[in-house]
């Protein structure tokens, strides 16, 4: 998308901390939480597939903003990524891709 290696390197930086932040807190971020005093308790299950339009100012981040919480959380996600940026999008898709087998 021709942005300065000085600009895109910091955003490379904060998805890949987006990333070990999601591994390492997921599951707690997840887990039920009880009502107090109630047998009961809030459980976050997914939702199915979730859909996202991105723009093209920030091609990678505004993707795995999105795609890293909603993969962890057990949805399913469907891009409709930015035509501006589709050397991004297809670097993206080859990243992804594998973690999208079945049994992975």
């Amino acid at each position: 998308m021709d942005k300065p290696i000085a600009q895109a390197e910091p955003e490379i930086e904060r998805c890949a901390g987006a990333a070990d932040l999601y591994a390492e807190h997921a599951e707690a971020h997840l887990a039920a939480e009880p009502i107090g005093g109630l047998d009961a308790w809030v459980a976050y299950e997914p939702l199915g597939v979730v859909y996202a339009v991105t723009p093209w100012n920030f091609p990678f981040w505004q993707v795995l903003r999105f795609v890293i919480p909603a993969l962890a959380a057990g949805n399913t996600v469907l891009l409709k990524h930015s035509p501006n940026v589709t050397g991004c999008a297809l670097e993206l898709e080859a990243v992804l891709r594998p973690a999208s087998r079945p049994g992975r």
